[in-house]
């Protein structure tokens, strides 16, 4: 018997190590954890170094958009997608951010060399299709392995490196990441595997001006970090909103006064009802909002194929007149958001 209950207690000791190593190593390769790090910007290497010029005299257009690293709109748990698939949205993203004659692209959820789109670089991607010389990534998550979807194992995304890029016409300066926070509320070992949320700052060197732009993504899944995610943003922005300043990105959260703040069809989980994200971001000093009209159907962005929330939002500051903005609704099945597209006088 004791022979018997050594052997069992050695088995359960051995596959307690493997499993224990499996998830150290699967969690490592986490990348640079500082709370605050500046990267430098990059360029394609084939095109030239010179800045493209305005879309037109004195106006200046910008896009965002969370492009679902090219998966398309069926949602995380729709893959593993072949190559030929991302391959097809990613030309489809760059098609239409060229169709819209815009000098800016703010891009959430790019991956930057990740298994589960077959470790495509998707800024440098899109940019080599714009034919854009510059763009610049931040990194919000990235491990050797990470264990989702849970089951089956064939559809787990592996190894992982995703984040937010700007990509430009004109020259990029300056790259920082703020790191955001995960949410208390997950228990330790779930966030060992999920991403750190971030907001991205670049500096755009225009002909003549700088301008600040402020690329963000917020936590989507606990309101009490997603607010603290905003206050964040208006600390780090502050009195930016006053100058040649774009803030925009996927906040994940509706505006004050939207006509449904729960009971979504294909969240039926989530509630907005008490949330105040956006009346934060709304309270930064000097900063205009692109889109009119919050709680109208054309303003919504989220899910892209039968829209019923707006979650994605476009900021101008204060030297910037804004001459119009809308909802990019012909991106059609391109991600699971739709684009916001500005354009901007100084």
């Amino acid at each position: 018997m004791r022979r018997l209950m050594a052997s069992l207690f050695t088995l359960v000791a051995t596959i307690l190590v493997v499993v224990l190593g499996y998830l150290a190593w699967a969690a490592s390769g986490r990348g640079d954890g500082s709370a605050i790090l500046e990267t430098p910007p990059e360029k394609v290497p084939e095109l030239p170094d010179a800045a493209l010029g305005y879309a037109s005299a004195g106006e200046l257009g910008v896009v965002t958009w969370n492009i679902g690293y090219g998966r398309g709109a069926a949602g995380d748990l729709s893959g593993p997608w072949p190559r030929e698939h991302i391959e097809r949205h990613l030309d489809g993203i760059a098609e239409l951010i060229r169709s819209l004659n815009v000098d800016i692209a703010a891009l959430q959820e790019v991956d930057l060399g990740a298994q589960r789109s077959h470790d495509i670089h998707e800024a440098l991607y899109i940019a080599k299709r714009l034919g854009w010389p510059y763009f610049a990534c931040v990194t919000t998550w990235q491990a050797n392995y990470i264990p989702f979807p849970y089951w089956p194992l064939s559809k787990q995304y592996g190894q992982m490196k995703s984040g937010q890029c700007v990509l430009s016409r004109f020259p990029i300066k300056k790259n920082v990441r703020y790191r955001l926070q995960q949410p208390e509320s997950n228990p330790f070992y779930y966030n060992t595997f999920y991403l750190h949320r971030a907001i991205q700052h670049v500096t755009v060197g225009m002909p003549d001006k700088e301008v600040e732009v402020f690329n963000v993504h917020l936590e989507a899944y606990d309101q009490a970090t997603r607010e603290q995610h905003a206050k964040m943003v208006a600390a780090i922005v502050g009195d930016k909103g006053k100058e040649l300043t774009i803030l925009l990105g996927d906040m994940n959260a509706p505006p004050p006064g939207a006509p449904q703040l729960n009971g979504f069809v294909d969240e039926p989980e989530v509630d907005f009802s008490t949330d105040k994200t956006i009346q934060i971001i709304d309270g930064i000093s000097g900063l205009t909002e692109a889109l009119a009209g919050r709680g109208h159907p054309e303003t919504f962005t989220f899910p892209a194929d039968k829209a019923t929330r707006r979650l994605d939002y476009l900021y101008a500051g204060a030297k910037f007149k804004l001459k119009s903005g809308r909802i990019v609704t012909e991106a059609g099945s391109l991600s699971d958001h739709l684009p916001v597209v500005a354009r901007l006088q100084r």
